[in-house]
């Protein structure tokens, strides 16, 4: 029993989907009165990213890992299966290569063994291959409702529609018919999911490897940009969806510069008030385009969000672009001063390593390409190299913070060792 004075309980499975808001919200419920025990679920992979350990810094946390089946486990699964008569290619086998099925082939994750053990084929290919066999319809339908669940999002029978561009019965009667063969499934609440998140993501990961998830990521854009307004709160569904899939590099990643801007282009009357999709607009034609562009759509960003830090990052990353781009004329030192400037500002005052990203990579190019003497250049990459050590003291977990300090350290070495040579 509970005794009277135990905290009161709080759990949030999947809490990942939040995201980079986790933290925070995390933060804001532990430490409010009274003080509940919160308990989440998170997958493994996502942990690191979604618990940022400089705004989680001072609460107590424990972290438990589920484990993968143990031999009980697998021996009650064969006995559940054999009853069932569902044991497959493994039916008439001697007990212990039942079980060596389990434990060796599928690595004892349950629905990897039960898929794959008892077909003998791969569990992605047996995924992949459902999506394969239906009608043209029904793939658009199957790879959107794949793709909304593969980051945690159900969909309502209006929202595939739309999603889909075709009101049609045609449209409906696709949904309806892989509900009724339980490749999808429809939820008391009316939400369609993946029947399985691991099968969403197969479905995702290999339609990204062929090149064809611009039609169920343009689909979900256009759906998200049709329900946000400005008076939705930005931590609602709608805002959520519409931050995965019009996220520039998410965008350039599984279609290129060209389909991200195409698909900008499509949202721009929709969209026009909102910071946060010419923040990605500009964002994109700074790492992939042109340069003035990116200053418009930035600039329009500003206007519409004066005081957003992440605005100001990436204004700050423009500037080094343009200096780097053209590192003799005259105002190239002072845009890799005010963004440096903009940058630390941002370190001391936002809990999040991008600035040092920034500074990290676009200050090694600077470097290389703005700064001729090499006494002034090994000044330079020592301030820098300070910062990033900072950045990885702050931010432990980032990998390519580390790389880029790695990189920063090899690129002074490179100046100082034959200084010492004469």
């Amino acid at each position: 029993m509970r005794s009277e004075d135990a905290p009161p309980v709080l759990t949030i499975d999947d809490a990942d989907m939040y995201g980079t808001e986790l933290p925070s919200l995390v933060r804001d419920v532990v430490l409010r009165k009274p003080r509940p025990l919160l308990i989440m679920g998170i997958r493994s992979g996502r942990v690191d990213h979604v618990l940022n350990p400089v705004v989680m810094e001072g609460i107590c946390k424990i972290e438990l890992a589920m484990p993968p089946l143990a031999d009980s486990d697998i021996s009650g699964l064969i006995d559940l299966l054999e009853r069932e008569k569902r044991l497959g290619i493994l039916t008439g086998k001697h007990r212990n290569e039942q079980v060596a099925a389990f434990t060796e082939q599928a690595g004892r994750q349950l629905l990897v063994a039960m898929l794959q053990a008892t077909s003998g084929r791969r569990f992605e290919e047996k995924a992949f291959e459902e999506l394969g066999g239906l009608e043209s319809d029904a793939q658009l339908v199957y790879a959107i409702v794949a793709l909304a669940s593969s980051y945690r999002f159900g969909l309502g029978r209006d929202e595939i529609l739309i999603a889909t561009g075709n009101k049609s019965n045609t449209a409906l009667n696709s949904i309806d018919q892989l509900i009724s063969r339980h490749v999808i499934t429809l939820r008391p609440d009316g939400q369609i999911w993946a029947r399985h998140r691991v099968i969403a993501e197969i479905i995702r990961d290999e339609l990204a490897e062929r090149g064809q998830l611009t039609l169920p990521i343009s689909g979900l854009a256009l759906l998200a940009a049709s329900q946000v307004s400005a008076s939705l709160s930005r931590s609602a569904r709608p805002w959520r969806l519409l931050r995965i899939f019009i996220n520039h590099d998410f965008l350039s990643r599984h279609g290129g510069p060209d389909f991200a801007r195409n698909l900008y282009g499509t949202l721009e009357d929709p969209l026009a008030w909102d910071y946060h999709f010419w923040l990605q607009r500009g964002s994109l034609e700074v790492e992939f385009g042109d340069l003035k562009l990116a200053e418009h759509y930035l600039n329009t960003s500003r206007a519409l969000a004066p005081d957003d830090p992440y605005i100001d990052n990436e204004y700050a990353y423009l500037l080094f672009r343009k200096a780097i781009d053209n590192p003799t004329a005259g105002e190239a030192e002072g845009l890799v001063k005010e963004a440096t400037q903009s940058l630390e500002y941002l370190m001391s005052k936002i809990a999040t390593p991008y600035p040092y990203h920034v500074l990290g990579n676009q200050g090694l190019a600077w470097a290389r390409r703005g700064i001729q003497s090499p006494d002034e250049r090994g000044k330079y990459l020592r301030t820098l190299q300070r910062r990033l050590e900072e950045g990885c003291a702050k931010y432990p977990k980032e990998v390519e913070l580390r790389q880029l300090l790695d990189g920063i350290k090899r690129e002074y070495l490179s100046i100082a060792v034959p200084q010492r040579a004469f």
